[in-house]
């Protein structure tokens, strides 16, 4: 007798989506680290192409931080995302609860088993952030705060 396929939800599949996105872009920074390179390199080889093509066209500060803002919650549900400012030359929103490397409570446990720390997954972070905001003509950094949540800032030169 054949056995039913487990049917998973569409919530369940993002988050091994996003489980599997975290430890294998952690793993590629590990391994880089180990090689000799920065984060800051390696953010750049990795990030450092594509974003015209995958965007289609240069959006305003303000799109550009909405698409973001969609991304971060479809992959990682417990991020709260507040608006600090959206206008077409600039916008800001902050992130709490987590970012992309690392969310849950275990928050940093992903890098500590590659062997990074929470300065090199920030420093690889800023770095994708910045390369991918060149490529579409605007100014993206990322601010870390010692309270755990992250400014990240996205303005047209």
């Amino acid at each position: 007798m054949a056995e039913e396929p487990v049917k998973k939800n569409t919530d369940e599949l993002w988050r091994e989506v996003a489980r599997g996105r975290l430890y294998f872009e952690l793993g590629g920074l590990a391994f880089a680290v180990k090689k000799g390179f920065t984060p800051t390199e390696f953010g750049l080889h990795v990030w450092g192409h594509g974003a015209a093509m995958r965007a289609g066209k240069s959006p305003t500060a303000k799109e550009y931080m909405l698409g973001e803002a969609k991304e971060h919650v479809s992959f990682i549900p417990e991020i709260q995302i507040t608006y600090d400012y959206l206008e077409d030359d600039r916008a800001q929103m902050t992130l709490s609860n987590g970012c992309w490397g690392g969310y849950g409570k275990k928050r940093w446990g992903t890098a500590a088993y590659w062997g990074l720390s929470q300065e090199q997954v920030c420093e690889y972070c800023h770095e994708c952030y910045r390369t991918w905001g060149d490529q579409l003509g605007l100014s993206i950094t990322t601010n870390p705060q010692a309270d755990g949540t992250c400014f990240v800032r996205a303005t047209r030169p």
